[in-house]
């Protein structure tokens, strides 16, 4: 699934939350998936967010996109793997995105009211 690409913070794009960080300075995809507010062609954007957990002896790192009510998972042996590949992921064009079942009704609901 292709999905609108959203307006990075350097180039403008609108956001609430500060972007400027240390530690996540080598994973800005990520920061600007939280914080970019607009698309790039202007169109407002919900803003996504990311959770981080263990499954055993795996890093899960999921990314949420309520607009499209996708989302993908990084895992990794380490914490740090898991979040450089879902960078990565969030940067490329052909991201690994599914419908989740979760967004997809909680958006439902939301066009409902």
């Amino acid at each position: 699934m292709k999905k609108k690409t959203s307006k990075g913070a350097a180039e403008g794009g609108n956001h609430l939350a500060a972007v400027e960080t240390k530690v996540f300075s080598d994973l800005m995809a990520l920061v600007e998936h939280c914080t970019v507010r607009k698309y790039d062609d202007g169109d407002p954007r919900e803003t996504g967010w990311v959770t981080i957990k263990t499954q055993g002896a795996a890093w899960c790192v999921q990314v949420k996109d309520p607009d499209s009510a996708c989302s993908f998972t990084a895992v990794a042996d380490t914490l740090d793997k898991a979040l450089e590949t879902a960078q990565l992921l969030l940067s490329c064009d052909e991201a690994p995105w599914e419908v989740d079942q979760w967004l997809s009704a909680a958006k439902a609901k939301k066009s409902k009211k």
